[in-house]
């Protein structure tokens, strides 16, 4: 359909609908305990595609909101691969204080070939950012990471074993 000189609008008739269960069930006292969903796609590779996604926790202050990843099937983007447990940025410092304080959100993602991930984000509602990491070292993290196991003692040891594994790789 146009309208007006230069706009353009698409109807799509023909889009198939998926149920996709990212967020998974509610757990309480975990990053899926409230609020839990994608952000933004950061790319794909040939692991799958990588998305950041957005975790609301309470917690003595209120509300906090996290950012996390997860990695979806190439052919089955419905299909979840991986999760880590944990969160992939909180809010530190100054990012902590604003109009919504304790609070970070992903804007956009960018997957560059050269290798390098960039993420948008804001915090608190009043503070844009920029992080970047190699996306490998992304992937490496989605994919090695390992998942929530539901209880401090059990995420304690397998932090403690990753950590130790890391150290042996030097």
């Amino acid at each position: 359909m146009r309208i007006g000189t230069e706009t353009f609008i698409a109807r799509a008739t023909r889009l198939r609908r998926r149920h996709t269960d990212f967020t998974g069930r509610r757990v309480y006292h975990t990053l899926k305990e409230g609020k839990d969903g994608p952000g933004a796609t950061l790319g794909k590779a040939k692991a799958g595609s990588l998305h950041i996604a957005h975790a609301v926790r309470e917690n003595a202050a209120g509300l906090r909101c996290v950012l996390s990843a997860f990695l979806c099937d190439l052919r089955e983007p419905w299909k979840m691969i991986a999760r880590p447990g944990g969160y992939l940025l909180a809010p530190e410092s100054e990012e902590r204080v604003g109009d919504v304080s304790d609070v970070l959100f992903a804007n956009g993602a960018v997957g560059r070939e050269n290798g390098k991930s960039i993420v948008y984000y804001a915090s608190s509602g009043t503070q844009p950012h920029v992080a970047t990491s190699a996306l490998d070292a992304m992937l490496d993290y989605t994919l090695n990471t390992p998942p929530d196991d539901l209880r401090t003692a059990k995420c304690v040891k397998q932090r403690i074993k990753l950590i130790r594994g890391n150290h042996a790789l030097g």
